[in-house]
């Protein structure tokens, strides 16, 4: 009885043995095949990669950054390629020193090297030696082209929207075509401004675009009407240059007017600096107006000679300041050029010489971008 009780006992045990053995075979498979995920590490580094970035004044470069999981053998991980544009002041070196230091950190080791068009690279390693990711870095090289002078001719306009870049597109009203052009620079996500006529020391022609000439002597209603007008032909600007207007940007009183004019439209003004003795941006800025400067004329010759060069020559002298914009942008960290749709010289170096310049790390940027806030 008792050898039978025994048997007894052992067989009521033995379906939770062998649970119990299976569980832990199944415990120890599980453990053997268990996927080690730093995932939520990754996601923590990379915040704190972003907020120092922050910190820096530094801006995201969307162009090639990326985040993906990626999983290898057992480990599972967010691999990440970050971009930065970094203000001029600061100097890359230094920046990358700090992101090795964060790396160290996060228990990660870093390593810094140069990469293409003189990026400076930060690579990331967790410390069984598996790549974590990278960030790259950029100074700032802001460029803004604005051409001016358009609305007289479709074929250049469309020339110009097909730019393989961000471009401002500066109609002048009651031209031809202006209200075509805008629409279709508008369509194609360019940026418009108004190209507001204003005088200068030469005689106005009697034609429908200085219909609404700025002159020093207007009164501020005079003024509002006009900008009215101009509105009413170019909708939807973003912002007003003036074209020609020496005499006009002289004038602080007209000058006054306009920005009290434009500042309840949140239009920004861009100075074209057609004279020496401009006090247009400084009007901008005293009236809480968002104002910039240009820097470069592209074909300020071309303009003076009334495009008298031959195409070879015309070119030359157009390459020539496309080179001193992108100089400028690099040393200062912006730039604005002006170029005319009217000379075919400008537009073909501007074809050519745009891709070559963002492959260089030069970034196109609407005008917009790059205006200076007013005081408050």
């Amino acid at each position: 009885m008792s050898a039978r009780g025994g048997r007894g006992s052992w067989g009521g045990w033995a379906p939770w043995v062998a649970l119990g053995a299976a569980a832990i075979a199944a415990w120890l498979l599980v453990r053997h095949y268990r996927v080690e995920d730093r995932t939520e590490l990754c996601r923590r580094f990379i915040g704190a990669v972003e907020s120092w970035a922050k910190q820096q004044g530094m801006r995201p470069n969307e162009e090639g950054s990326r985040r993906g999981v990626r999983t290898e053998g057992r480990v599972r991980w967010m691999s990440f390629d970050l971009g930065y544009w970094h203000p001029p002041s600061r100097q890359t070196a230094a920046l990358a020193g700090d992101l090795v230091r964060l790396a160290g950190s996060a228990g990660m080791r870093a390593r810094a090297t140069t990469g293409e068009a003189g990026a400076r690279v930060v690579e990331f390693v967790f410390g069984d030696g598996r790549p974590a990711g990278r960030v790259w870095m950029r100074r700032e090289c802001l460029v803004a082209i604005v051409i001016d002078d358009m609305g007289f001719n479709v074929a250049a306009a469309k020339r110009v929207i097909a730019l393989p870049c961000a471009v401002t597109c500066a109609i002048i009203p009651f031209t031809a075509h202006g209200r075509a052009v805008a629409g279709l620079a508008r369509a194609a996500g360019k940026e418009v401004y108004i190209h507001m006529p204003m005088e200068s020391p030469f005689r106005a022609p009697d034609v429908p675009e200085y219909r609404c000439i700025l002159r020093p002597g207007m009164s501020r209603a005079q003024v509002e009407e006009k900008v009215k007008l101009a509105l009413s032909e170019v909708p939807r600007a973003a912002g007003m240059n003036n074209h020609e207007g020496s005499l006009a940007t002289e004038s602080p009183e007209l000058m006054a007017d306009l920005m009290a004019v434009l500042k309840p439209r949140r239009l920004v003004f861009m100075d074209s600096g057609t004279t020496e003795k401009t006090v247009a941006w400084k009007a901008a800025r005293e009236a809480g107006v968002r104002w910039e400067r240009r820097t470069v004329f592209l074909d300020a010759e071309l303009v003076r000679v009334r495009g008298a060069a031959n195409g070879a020559q015309s070119a030359g002298l157009v390459e020539a300041e496309f080179a001193r914009l992108v100089s400028l942008a690099r040393r200062r960290g912006h730039a604005i050029a002006i170029g005319h749709a009217r000379f075919a010289a400008t537009l073909g170096v501007l074809e050519r010489r745009i891709p070559e310049a963002r492959a260089q790390g030069v970034e196109f940027v609407p005008a917009s971008w790059l205006a200076h806030p007013g005081k408050p």
